[in-house]
């Protein structure tokens, strides 16, 4: 690994200054990092114009702070020139020692030399995609999202679904984002090319609360609901939280003793289990884009292996390093 990016986030058990982000902590980023982890690479700060940085420090403030705490490259400070001028008077006066400095320059021209910079100095826009998108790439991508895939909780066993399911199908597609109405489309047209009479429903942040009870009274004499879930994160958005709306119809429609087999794929966070602990099976794909909802499919028809593990604990659930295997039939 080459380059590490801090957290602008209070740990207190690695940082006992209350409320002082990783990025500006030496006790994590110097003594955690470089001394007890060994990390050589770059530490690069997340941006400075961040809320969890500028609500409690002026930019120039933080930017020192970081260098101090051994940072290598301060990212997005507010007004890049005025904190460019006060870190070069801290050196001046002493405040941040050259020493920091040139420690800090050594490890960005080493990474730059061992990407060929020094021979390489330009982009080519126009070939990214055919450098980025070789089908050797594309292929380990593919695998790792496959190996990544976790099913977190199979109660009942309604995975893997069946290829003729008996009984009617519902595909619940939801965004908890605005003007995100068809986030799921690939998931649904996979789900669609194996079940061709299921039914479908979308909705996003802006679906009203009508729209949900039709949906709910759509999966009437369901045997099986399929919940796809989306939450972004997004700049000022504030949450990755479901909406509360979709939250309600899920844990309706999984709550009921002989009501259908509610099944909820995560394209997000895993913790959305927290909010809808009533589902008969999770499963988690961690991440949004055509190509994991089509990999999410497959593993719910036990098309392939699904061994992966969860990455965090599920608290009062599931602890990190849980993971149900399930093997392609």
């Amino acid at each position: 690994m080459r380059a590490v990016m801090t957290a602008h986030l209070w740990v207190p058990a690695l940082e006992p200054t209350p409320n002082l982000p990783a990025t500006l902590s030496s006790a994590i980023l110097t003594d955690v990092l470089r001394g007890e982890l060994g990390f050589r690479g770059l530490i690069v700060t997340d941006a400075m114009e961040m809320a969890g940085i500028t609500a409690a420090f002026s930019p120039e403030d933080a930017a020192l702070k970081a260098l101090l705490a051994g940072a290598d490259m301060v990212l997005l400070p507010p007004e890049p020139s005025h904190v460019a001028a006060f870190l070069a008077a801290a050196v001046r006066d002493g405040r941040l020692p050259a020493s920091r400095v040139e420690a800090s320059v050594r490890r960005i021209l080493e990474a730059k030399a061992a990407l060929g910079l020094h021979r390489r100095r330009l982009v080519r826009i126009d070939a990214l995609a055919r450098e980025m998108g070789k089908p050797e790439f594309q292929a380990q991508a593919l695998r790792t999202f496959e190996r990544s895939v976790t099913l977190v909780k199979n109660e009942g066993r309604p995975l893997p679904l069946a290829p003729d399911p008996v009984g009617k199908t519902v595909v619940l597609s939801l965004s908890s984002d605005k003007g995100d109405y068809y986030a799921g489309r690939s998931f649904v047209e996979e789900m669609r090319a194996r079940d061709p009479d299921l039914q479908v429903f979308y909705a996003d942040g802006d679906t009203g609360a009508e729209a949900l009870k039709a949906a709910s009274a759509a999966c009437s004499g369901a045997a099986r609901v399929v919940v796809a879930l989306f939450s972004r994160l997004t700049s000022g958005k504030g949450s990755v939280d479901l909406e509360p709306g979709h939250v309600d119809l899920v844990r309706g429609l999984a709550a009921p003793e002989g009501g259908p087999a509610v099944v909820a794929v995560s394209f997000g966070s895993p913790y959305f289990l927290t909010r809808i602990p009533e589902v008969d099976a999770y499963v988690c794909v961690y991440r949004n884009t055509p190509e994991t909802q089509r990999v999410a499919v497959r593993a719910l028809f036990g098309e392939i292996d699904v061994e992966g593990r969860l990455p965090v604990s599920l608290p009062g659930l599931f602890p990190a390093g849980h993971g149900l295997v399930l093997r392609a039939r």
